[in-house]
């Protein structure tokens, strides 16, 4: 079975986060009516009839009750929990019952308006109040509009409008009669990571996805496949690859890189819920076998080894890091590469040399996401030739989405490597149909927040 591998604190409670009470797929007045065995008319008395509609909004009131009160209940019970304990799962639960409760107390209108006006002009307003440099002078004394617009060529009564609208959406806190304060997240946007990435998002990533429905009707609704000619060069209006439009735009460019250093750092680590001690210790096997440790595909300058290299519960072994040769010079020069970690100059599109076969594990990190099917086969096929029955394991740190019920967290990622990059994230069923065309075999799903970790052994 698949793992949850969030480990509780020390002196943690061992209560459970609750468990999200399942919408209804059926439109409102059919769900109730289908509920009450109602057809066309039911009865009310000898003589009189309601009609269903009347009937179902009766039942609908009653739903509607029992269905905020579980999600108002799993709000408290969870933030009881994560109050308590710190517990990651339990605080994520709150959210998730938190945003249900709205989506079921709005009503189709209230959703076109936050959808169709009420997100695009938050992120104009919150886009414009960015570029005006208004949240780096905003703090904990309260300022007007005047007094931000200062120093800038900006309109005052622009300005009031825009830190209007951003207090209506909890980005800046109106304190007064035009009269403003920070708020936690108007003061992260000072960090310099949270800066590339807003910077990437509004002239990378939104442009894009503005786009991306015309993009999509002018190519019949196929799949973006050619990286060339995708998303991002009809939003952008280029001819250029991605990471040609990054080396081009020096301002976009530094942006994405930035963003990339604050992601990988505020991201879960797989070496901090992939259980090494118990999956990768020695076993009745392990004498016979003479190769790596850890052989990481695809591990650029070493990030990943040197983490996993600091953990106290690895296995003692062999470490070797493989990527393009220039990848791995760049990797010997500045990666402070211990002597346990072998860099060695790879592709992943040919077969593993002989030296790196029947390694323990061999792991890829965001490595099979930028290729399609076909492509991954051939990458795979290699790594399982190398591989020993009953010994070497294959782990894959990738976002696995969920069959059912996939959070927009993950959803979104999926979308932005369709626009961004031609490529895509899979479910779980897709990763096991994937792995187990190339002949292997998933036996166990690690999990932590929007991060995963695959292990897959021979057939």
């Amino acid at each position: 079975m698949d793992s949850q591998a969030t480990a509780p604190k020390q002196g943690a409670s061992n209560e459970k986060p609750s468990k999200l009470p399942k919408p209804s797929r059926l439109p409102p007045w059919q769900r109730y009516a289908k509920t009450a065995g109602m057809k066309t008319r039911m009865p009310l008395k000898a003589g009189w009839t309601i009609p269903v509609k009347i009937a179902a909004l009766a039942l609908k009131i009653v739903h509607f009750y029992n269905m905020a009160a579980a999600l108002i209940d799993a709000v408290a019970s969870n933030g009881k929990l994560f109050t308590e304990t710190g517990d990651e799962g339990a605080r994520q639960q709150v959210i998730a019952a938190a945003a249900a409760l709205i989506q079921e107390l709005e009503n189709p209108g209230e959703q076109l308006a936050r959808i169709g006006w009420g997100e695009p002009t938050r992120t104009a307003a919150f886009r414009t109040g960015f570029e005006l440099g208004l949240f780096k002078k905003l703090g904990e004394e309260p300022q007007s509009s005047e007094q931000l617009a200062a120093g800038t060529t900006a309109d005052p009564v622009l300005v009031a409008r825009i830190l209007k609208h951003l207090a209506a959406n909890g980005i800046v806190k109106e304190v007064g009669m035009d009269q403003y304060v920070a708020t936690p997240f108007s003061m992260s946007t000072r960090d310099p990571t949270m800066e590339g990435g807003l910077i990437y998002s509004f002239e990378g990533m939104i442009p894009t996805f503005q786009g991306l429905p015309e993009f999509l009707s002018k190519t019949n609704y196929q799949v973006p496949k050619d990286a060339s000619d995708g998303p991002v060069q009809y939003g952008l209006r280029t001819e250029k690859p991605f990471f040609s439009i990054l080396k081009e735009n020096a301002r976009l460019g530094k942006a994405f890189n930035g963003f990339m250093t604050g992601y990988a750092k505020a991201r879960p680590r797989w070496v901090d819920f992939y259980p090494f001690g118990e999956r990768l210790a020695a076993d009745d096997k392990s004498a016979e076998q003479s190769g790596p440790l850890l052989v990481d595909i695809g591990g650029g300058v070493g990030h990943e080894l040197l983490g996993l290299n600091a953990k106290d519960n690895v296995p003692a072994g062999q470490l070797v890091l493989q990527d393009l040769p220039e990848v791995i010079e760049d990797a010997k020069t500045t990666g402070n590469l211990p002597e346990n970690i072998q860099a060695v100059a790879h592709d992943f599109f040919k077969p593993q040399p002989a030296e790196y076969r029947g390694a323990r594990a061999y792991f890829m990190r965001l490595i099979l996401h930028d290729w399609p099917d076909a492509e991954c086969a051939v990458i795979l096929s290699h790594l399982r030739d190398a591989m020993t029955k009953g010994y070497s394991r294959l782990l894959i740190n990738e976002a696995v989405l969920r069959d059912v019920g996939a959070p927009w967290q993950q959803t979104s990622l999926d979308w932005t490597m369709m626009g961004m990059l031609v490529n895509r994230e899979r479910t779980e069923s897709q990763w096991r149909k994937l792995l187990a065309d190339a002949g292997l075999k998933v036996t166990s799903i690690w999990h932590k927040d929007s991060e995963s970790v695959i292990e897959a052994t021979l057939e």
